[in-house]
């Protein structure tokens, strides 16, 4: 474009410059020998046109001087226009190139920061809940009777609350304190002859406050989490010990009667108030946000001898059983 421009300028200017070269010719200068010529009317004819051909000559030099003039500004703000183009394009080219990148650290620093929130979760808050569920409980002993004996489990009902103190996402220190009704179904058949015989059930029923404390293991699976749970168990007696008995009457291999009552005994004399043990917990859990929702059982090994020293002191009597749970916790704090 520049050198068109160029070329058609010294085309002008160069053809302007011939004609007023032709223009500017003086006529031959004639010897001293010869005579003047006299100017006539053609001569002054001349003249005017060749000075109006100069004139028209400078004229159309100054409009090709000017147009070139205007074709070279316009040939540069084009020029400038294709720079200024040319370097936004290469700025969005830059910005495209780094979109790639951030798209690819971007979820790795999602996840991070998911992962430190989640942890920060875990651990810069606690749990509070309930449980409720069933215990089927049943003392261990030995018997010195002559009679046949059978120690059976039974069913009682246990509440409580929970405290969950989380130490990471998948450890944390669980406390339980609660009621608990425990106790044991004692059957057993004195015989005076082989058509003769008596059939004793005792129920004996004792209510607790207890204490497990847990160190849990909370896996994930999936969508849910596994609960393992072990720890020591602290339970103490209140209220009376309660009894509830059936006794039946055969002779001659026919019920004669039967008969059967409850009574409310002193603890002292019996068991011990204070008994001890440990607890193994397995179950699943179904988090909701800042809700769990928990199912679980549990085995109930006592440790602590029941007995009194009061009739059967040579003998070790034992809290054992196990029990179901369900219960709801509910997350304080982030």
């Amino acid at each position: 474009m520049k050198k068109s421009i160029l070329l058609t300028g010294l085309l002008i200017v160069t053809l302007c410059t011939i004609l007023r070269a032709q223009t500017n010719k003086k006529p031959a200068v004639k010897s001293s020998t010869q005579k003047p010529a006299v100017k006539t009317s053609s001569a002054s004819r001349q003249e005017a046109i060749n000075k109006a051909r100069e004139d028209s000559i400078l004229a159309v030099y100054a409009l090709a001087k000017q147009l070139a003039q205007q074709m070279v500004r316009e040939d540069s703000i084009k020029k400038a226009k294709e720079a200024a183009v040319l370097l936004q394009q290469k700025e969005m080219d830059k910005k495209a190139a780094k979109i790639p990148e951030k798209s690819r650290t971007a979820p790795r620093a999602a996840t991070t920061n998911q992962k430190k929130t989640a942890n920060a979760r875990a651990t810069g808050g606690f749990w509070i809940g309930a449980k409720g569920g069933v215990n089927f409980s049943k003392w261990t002993r030995e018997t010195d009777y002559d009679s046949e004996e059978s120690l059976t489990a039974l069913t009682g009902p246990s509440a409580g609350f929970v405290v969950k103190i989380p130490f990471n996402n998948f450890l944390g220190l669980e406390v339980e304190p609660g009621f608990s009704q425990r106790g044991v179904v004692n059957t057993s058949v004195l015989y005076s002859d082989l058509s003769d015989w008596e059939r004793n059930e005792l129920k004996l029923i004792c209510n607790y406050l207890e204490m497990p404390v847990l160190l849990q293991f909370t896996p994930r699976l999936g969508p849910l989490e596994g609960i393992l749970a072990l720890g020591p168990e602290l339970r103490y007696q209140i209220g009376s010990l309660k009894t509830k008995y059936t006794t039946k009457y055969y002779s001659d291999y026919e019920l004669e009667f039967e008969e059967s009552g409850e009574t409310d005994l002193p603890t002292e004399g019996y068991i011990k108030k204070f008994d001890y043990g440990a607890v193994g917990v397995a179950g699943i859990a179904f988090p909701f946000s800042k809700l769990k929702i928990f199912v679980d059982g549990r085995y109930h090994y006592g440790l602590g001898n029941l007995d009194s020293g009061v009739g059967y002191s040579d003998h070790k009597v034992n809290n054992r059983g196990i029990s179901f749970n369900a219960g709801i916790l509910y997350r304080i704090g982030n």
